[in-house]
């Protein structure tokens, strides 16, 4: 499902209750600045999640746990491009088959604070971080 390039503002709770075989959600350039925890409740097929280009500053700490969201096929999660100021720790950890994550072009502090937290993830294959300078 392509939604990008819209003035969405707010992913609400369960706000793809009816697309549960969704496998592709792009939300890339629109103005999301609040994502509610349980936004991608049923996704079970979702694969590949494009928030890029938003005005999100942080995410709801089980947004992809719990038994109502299938961590095990998401694949693809870009987030660059955001403003993000911090994330929990455990965010990424049950994604068990995360293999991109993207994270260019957020804030130096954001990944000073993280860089850490993504050496538990196994199978990622591919981790976009932002050059700095240390």
């Amino acid at each position: 499902m392509d939604v990008s390039n819209n003035k969405i503002s707010e992913i609400y709770d369960r706000s793809f209750q009816k697309t549960l075989n969704l496998q592709t959600l792009n939300l890339r350039k629109n103005r999301i600045s609040k994502i509610a925890p349980k936004s991608f409740e049923n996704l079970f097929q979702l694969r590949i999640l494009d928030l890029s280009e938003n005005l999100l500053e942080s995410f709801p700490a089980n947004i992809f746990g719990g038994d109502s969201f299938s961590s095990n096929r998401l694949r693809k999660i870009n987030l660059s491009g955001n403003k993000l100021k911090g994330l929990d720790s455990e965010l990424f950890g049950v994604l068990r088959n995360l293999m991109c994550l993207n994270l260019a072009h957020v804030s130096v502090e954001f990944i000073n604070m993280c860089r850490v937290e993504f050496i538990n993830m196994c199978r990622v294959e591919s981790l976009i971080f932002p050059l700095t300078k240390f």
